[in-house]
């Protein structure tokens, strides 16, 4: 006899990791899985020799009961959670991580039991040029547990977790941008979402507040001296001004922009990704907003 069931409509939404290995399928948090990727990728020549076919590579995956917007169709708060989950673990990775295309398929079970499957693909804001095949990377559980501790973390709904979830969010952002001025303008959001008040003065409080944040931390970042990430900010802080009001008589932000997506990546790793539960609310946020 055939059990009866009810109609069911799951969507499962994968954005395979090319370059990534766990050993087993891991919770991330927010309704996002780290699992095993065993289909076979369809990878362009550049990025032949980056991938192991005998060994499968991870995805980052959500099961999703609603399917209201119908089959075939993606939705964005899908995306905006896999984004979310991809941006830690490009934390984890020191942001080596890159993905191929993020696949849309919806299961539908008819009452019989019968499964029908449906599916539909679109490939990611950026294109293979703007991203470099690292070698691969293997995460380990550790990697895993952290990245889930930061999911804790900015799904809260604290004043620190808000802001230290736009600077992530723009953090990621400002690695897809094609144009440098608008990679520049996204860092810069996410580090006064961190290191300045509203009311404050937004340069001179910003450029202090990284300079001692990150001077003789362990990341990039803390091999400079305070007084040279200062200047690194200041002058930054200055490109972005320019940019923000169309002065044009600055040179080329190229490396302003480098240096403040690297101050701004070191600033989440030690906030966010090497954080406990507590330690964004209080050691981290007291070292930013306490003078010395």
């Amino acid at each position: 006899m055939t059990h009866k069931t009810e109609n069911i409509d799951r969507r499962i939404t994968w954005l395979p990791l090319l370059n990534v290995r766990i050993d087993q399928t891991r919770e991330l948090g927010n309704g996002v899985s780290i699992a095993i990727w065993d289909r076979e990728p369809i990878v362009a020549p550049t990025y032949q020799g980056y991938t192991d076919p005998a060994k499968p590579h991870a995805a980052l995956v959500i099961i999703d009961s609603d399917v209201s917007h119908g089959l075939g169709c993606f939705d964005n708060t899908v995306r905006s959670r896999l984004i979310f989950s991809l941006a830690l673990v490009e934390l984890a990775t020191g942001g080596q991580a890159w993905i191929h295309q993020i696949v849309s398929e919806t299961q539908q079970y008819n009452g019989e039991g019968h499964c029908i499957i449906g599916s539909y693909s679109t490939m990611p804001s950026y294109g293979d040029h703007q991203r470099s095949p690292s070698p691969v990377i293997d995460l380990l559980p550790e990697d895993i547990e952290r990245i889930r501790t930061a999911s804790t973390i900015l799904m809260s709904n604290s004043d620190a977790a808000r802001r230290a979830s736009l600077a992530l969010r723009r953090w990621y952002s400002s690695r897809e941008r094609p144009i440098v001025e608008d990679a520049l303008l996204d860092t810069w959001i996410g580090l006064e979402a961190i290191f300045v008040l509203r009311s404050e003065p937004k340069r001179e409080t910003a450029s202090r507040r990284i300079s001692r944040f990150l001077a003789g931390q362990p990341v990039q970042s803390g091999r400079h001296s305070e007084s040279t990430l200062y200047e690194y900010a200041y002058d930054a802080y200055d490109h972005r001004s320019c940019i923000v009001h169309g002065d044009v008589t600055k040179r080329d932000p190229i490396l302003a922009a480098c240096q403040s997506e690297q101050m701004l990546r070191d600033t989440l790793i030690l906030t966010v990704y090497r954080a406990t539960l507590d330690s964004i609310e209080q050691a981290a946020l007291k070292r930013i907003y306490t003078p010395p």
